[in-house]
């Protein structure tokens, strides 16, 4: 009798025992299962994210930095090429023009010793003999009326050269110079010039 209860008592001590052990290894191989498995998943996933974004920062600045330089380059290039084609513009013939005549355009009549020059009349405003080219010492007549048309002898209009072998004229129909000295000279009407009544002569 007494050694029967010993034995189970034994027995549920043991049963204790054995349970107590079970479940401690289950909590702590779960514990440290679990905590492992999450730490592990943690720490991947914030390093992934982590370079994920800063390559990807990374990326897009580098593009950006990339785009916005070739867009300074195009707009750089835009701006030589403007430049480029405003410089032409301005050093072209049509720079070198003198009262609406081109000099490398002016027509030969350097084999003529004289020359007639008509204005006004049937010909409105504007001269006949626009942009010529002549030989030192020809002869140059402007026939007209100059009461209409009063001649002026300069390459900037309104503004007459004192010192040009065409003089001012303002009566009468005709006027005759001798052109004795190499240049161009320009001539307009001092009334109608900015009609494009006026011309030049290349002496040569």
């Amino acid at each position: 009798m007494r050694t029967s209860i010993y034995l189970a008592a034994a027995c549920v001590v043991v049963t204790a025992a054995i349970a107590a052990c079970g479940n401690g290894g289950d909590t702590t191989g779960t514990q440290a299962t679990g905590d492992t498995g999450t730490g592990g998943h943690k720490t991947s996933s914030s390093t992934g994210a982590t370079t994920g974004a800063t390559g990807g920062k990374g990326g897009a600045s580098t593009s950006s930095t990339t785009s916005s330089t070739s867009s300074t380059t195009a707009s750089n290039g835009s701006t030589a090429a403007s430049t480029a084609a405003s410089t032409a513009a301005s050093t072209g013939s049509g720079s070198s023009k003198i009262n609406g005549c081109d000099p490398a355009m002016a027509t030969d009549m350097t084999g003529m010793a004289a020359i007639t020059i008509n204005f006004g009349g049937a010909l409105g405003l504007k001269y006949d003999k626009p942009c010529i080219k002549v030989a030192k010492g020809t002869k140059v007549t402007f026939a007209g009326m100059f009461g209409s048309h009063p001649l002026g002898g300069g390459n900037m209009p309104p503004v007459v050269d004192a010192t040009s072998p065409i003089t001012a004229t303002t009566t009468g129909t005709t006027a005759t110079f001798t052109l004795s000295t190499a240049g161009t000279f320009g001539y307009f009407c001092e009334f109608h010039y900015s009609s494009g009544m006026e011309g030049a002569i290349v002496v040569q």
